[in-house]
């Protein structure tokens, strides 16, 4: 089936609205972002066709600028998920037949099911509108494919001619409606570097866990300079997390572990704005498509430590409300591992040991040292 014909028949199928359609999109610079990487065409056709919204309340297309991304990005938001998936990889978790994104012939996201699950293209021809859509469980451990274009996808999904093993735990035939619109949101205006909606991969939110972590370090050894964070946060534009400026107010920057703690309005070598600055420069040469966003780009993580072997650790700025943001650890080579559900606090606790750390990969040995802290002016 042509794709024109097929958008037509997906319209009818999913009850479309005919007051509603997905706007334009600058594609030459969208598939530019992509390293000039064509998308099939039928694919195109359906974002500008289709709202925001969800088809068969079970698969969501990823649009540019999803999540609240630049759009003209298309990766954004995804762009860490194709990175999780190479830490996966690595780890030896999960299967992967497949090369990721930009890798040769890799793996290029276009939907995203109900409970992260994603699906793909296999970029594994110089003909677009040829590639094979294929997807997996949430865990990465049963792959599918289907002979055909996006549209043609979604159209046997809505009509229940398809059942994605990936979507068959939240629905087993499509709703009513074939397409659901998201309702648009007030969009706020927030600092430079903080992306609006927070998405959360793990069981839990972030939550304020400084009383444990205070008890486990004791009297501080040196009082630290007090900060008035109102007007630090005003000058950076960055709202700071709870935990960390009260860690921060008792404790002061120094060395916790082998994890430098830095801040800002520090003594240089602990200077929060020199971190950032450093590791913007090092992620300066890498193409955006392998480096995860860095403040003060929109969607961004923010370093605030760094361990002995050059491992940035970051909060992931989703969302309004600091004190919910995760933490990521950016290895040398710039490959992160996201902890959405660790808060500045909990991260410390588990890196230290002092919290269990079954179940916790932080991509290299971790720390057997126990919880210890050099204050800045004695660490030099």
């Amino acid at each position: 089936m042509t794709f024109p014909g097929c958008i037509d028949r997906l319209v009818s199928a999913a009850e479309l609205p005919e007051d509603q359609s997905g706007g334009s999109f600058d594609w030459a610079l969208i598939e530019r972002s992509l390293g000039n990487l064509a998308l099939p065409r039928d694919y195109k056709a359906l974002v500008e066709r289709f709202p925001d919204g969800k088809f068969a309340e079970a698969i969501t297309v990823v649009r540019p600028g999803a999540k609240k991304g630049d759009p003209e990005d298309f990766l954004g938001y995804y762009r860490h998920r194709l990175n999780d998936m190479r830490a996966w990889r690595a780890d030896g978790d999960g299967v992967f037949p497949y090369p990721i994104f930009p890798e040769p012939n890799g793996l290029l996201p276009w939907g995203e099911g109900p409970r992260g699950e994603l699906f793909f293209w296999l970029t594994d021809s110089a003909d677009s509108d040829s590639w094979t859509v294929v997807w997996a469980d949430v865990d990465f451990t049963e792959w599918h494919s289907f002979s055909g274009g996006v549209c043609q996808f979604l159209l046997e999904v809505v009509l229940g001619e398809v059942a994605p093993l990936a979507t068959a735990e939240a629905t087993t035939a499509p709703s009513a409606k074939g397409f659901r619109v998201f309702r648009s949101k007030v969009r706020q205006e927030l600092p430079r570097g903080v992306v609006q909606d927070a998405y959360r991969w793990g069981s839990r939110m972030p939550s304020n866990e400084f009383p444990e972590l205070a008890n486990a370090l004791g009297s501080p050894a040196v009082k630290p300079e007090a900060r008035n964070w109102e007007d630090l946060e005003r000058q950076l534009g960055i709202p700071f997390p709870g935990d960390y400026k009260s860690f921060i107010d008792k404790f002061g920057v120094g060395i916790f572990c082998d994890v430098r703690i830095y801040a800002p309005a520090a003594p240089s070598g602990f200077d929060m704005v020199e971190l950032m600055r450093r590791q913007g420069a090092r992620a300066a040469g890498l193409p955006s498509a392998v480096r995860s966003a860095l403040y003060p780009e929109p969607v961004a993580l923010i370093a605030w430590g760094e361990t002995a072997d050059g491992w940035t650790i970051n909060w992931k700025a989703g969302g309004t409300d600091p004190n919910q943001w995760g933490v990521a650890m950016i290895a040398p080579n710039f490959q992160p591992v996201f902890f959405d559900d660790f808060s500045f606090s909990a991260f410390l606790l588990k890196y230290s040991g002092q919290q269990s750390q079954l179940g916790v990969s932080f991509a290299r040995s971790p720390w057997t040292g126990g919880v210890t802290f050099v204050p800045g002016v004695a660490a030099g």
